[in-house]
């Protein structure tokens, strides 16, 4: 047995084509999982870099000699606290130049690519709802003498003329209109 249902071009009884077809979607499914990890990872890893950036402006400004206890000159208190907002603008205004997006830019670009990948599944879900009204219309519902067949495929029409939608957590619809809005 396969590990997912697909199509099968040639004879399944043949032993060859079956170890052919369970090593391409062994390997499709490693290669997914791979993707999808390192998609998230990389998402992961630029949030708890900003998370780490910011804690560490957080520290300077606990550890700045507001009082005079440490004997540090005001010359000297003036010029770390402006490294501290310099630092804090450089982290907000994340990725305002091209150093920046140099640095960032594969992180939004993992981002984005997760986003599009998630879009493009949300729409073709999407449309295959869509297309199953059509097909169980062509089935020519309405010529078959069966009358719990031609009821359950009028329920199946009714049902599906109502697009259905994927969401993210409810707020966001995933398809390819939200993604062009990103």
């Amino acid at each position: 047995m396969l590990p997912m249902t697909m199509i099968i071009v040639c004879n399944f009884e043949d032993n060859s084509c079956f170890v052919f077809y369970y090593v391409l979607q062994i390997c499709g499914l490693f290669t997914q999982l791979i993707t999808l990890v390192g998609f998230d990872g990389l998402f992961f890893t630029l949030l708890f870099c900003g998370y780490i950036e910011l804690e560490q402006i957080k520290n300077a400004l606990v550890n700045l000699d507001r009082n005079g206890k440490a004997g540090i000159s005001d010359e000297k208190l003036l010029q770390q606290t402006i490294e501290i907002v310099e630092h804090h603008n450089f982290v907000l205004d994340f990725p305002p130049s091209t150093s920046n997006l140099i640095r960032g830019g594969p992180y939004a670009l993992s981002a984005l690519c997760q986003i599009l990948i998630y879009s493009a599944v949300g729409e073709k879900i999407v449309e295959q709802t869509e297309d199953i009204a059509q097909v169980a219309y062509e089935v020519d519902w309405y010529t078959c003498y069966r009358p719990k067949l031609r009821k359950m495929l009028s329920l199946i029409m009714h049902r599906s003329q109502k697009a259905s939608q994927i969401t993210a957590g409810g707020v966001w619809y995933l398809n390819m209109n939200t993604f062009g809005q990103v």
